[in-house]
C-alpha cells in the first residue's frame, strides 16, 4: 500500500497532504490489524511510524527533532514508571511493552496535550470492550489490544488536528 502511495505521489496524483495523511493511516491500521488478531505490535512498522514522524514531524508541529525526541524519551520514561508501580501494586503487567513503543511513536508526530487525548479517547473505546469480554467470556481475564484504539484514536487525532495545517 505505501509503495502505491509513493507512486500516487510520485506522478502527481495525490496531494502532498493526502500522501501524508494516507501514509499515516495505513501504518496505524496495519498496526491495529495486527495487534487486534495477535496482539502485537512489530516493532519494524512501529519504528518506521516513528521514523516517518521524527521527519515530518518539525514540519507538522513547527518543532526541532531535538525537541520531539526529548518529548519522545520523556514519554516512555513516564509509561515504563507507571508500568513499574502499577507491577509492584497489582503483580500484573498493564501496558505492553509493544503499546509502549506504539505510544512513543505516536507522541513523534503529535505535541503532548493531543498524545494525551488521543490515549484517553483511546482508553474510553476500549472500556466496552473490556465489559463486553468480562461480562460474556469464559475466562475473565482479558487481554486488550489496546493498539488497535490507539491506531483509531491517532487516525481520528492526525484529520483533526494535522489535516487543516497541511491545507496551508
Amino acid at each position: 500500500m505505501s509503495s502505491y502511495l509513493v507512486l500516487q505521489f510520485a506522478t502527481g496524483a495525490l496531494p502532498f497532504h493526502y500522501f501524508i495523511f494516507s501514509l499515516f493511516s495505513t501504518l496505524l491500521l496495519l498496526l491495529a490489524c495486527i495487534d487486534w488478531y495477535y496482539f502485537l505490535l512489530p516493532n519494524p512498522i512501529v519504528g518506521a511510524l516513528t521514523l516517518t514522524g521524527v521527519g515530518l514531524s518539525p514540519w507538522l508541529l513547527g518543532l526541532n527533532v531535538i525537541s520531539i525526541l526529548i518529548t519522545a524519551l520523556s514519554c516512555y520514561v513516564l509509561l515504563w514508571l507507571i508500568n513499574r508501580l502499577y507491577f509492584a501494586f497489582k503483580k500484573k503487567v498493564g501496558l505492553g511493552q509493544g503499546d509502549m513503543k506504539f505510544i512513543v511513536a505516536l507522541a513523534t508526530w503529535f505535541d503532548v496535550q493531543q498524545l494525551a487525548i488521543i490515549i484517553i479517547s483511546a482508553s474510553l473505546t476500549a472500556i466496552p470492550f473490556y465489559c463486553y469480554h468480562y461480562l460474556y467470556s469464559h475466562s475473565k481475564i482479558v487481554i486488550i489490544p489496546y493498539g488497535t484504539f490507539l491506531s483509531l484514536s491517532g487516525i481520528g487525532c492526525f484529520y483533526i488536528y494535522h489535516m487543516p495545517s497541511l491545507f496551508d
